[in-house]
């Protein structure tokens, strides 16, 4: 069974789909690329986990 929206935690100012939609799937971030850090601090844009949500399978 795949989780629900609040398992997922909420969206971070980097995602572009609601985390653990349907059409969404998880990417680096292309702040930080991945590691959660930017510039020595916690990455803004992914909260530090290294990942953003993206819609996948729409034009």
């Amino acid at each position: 069974m795949s989780e629900s929206k609040e398992e997922q935690g909420p969206m971070v100012p980097g995602d572009k789909a609601q985390p653990g939609a349907e059409n969404a799937g998880e990417d680096l971030c292309p702040t930080c690329g991945g590691t959660g850090r930017y510039r020595g601090e916690e990455c803004e844009n992914c909260g530090g986990s290294g990942r953003v949500w993206v819609p996948v399978g729409t034009p």
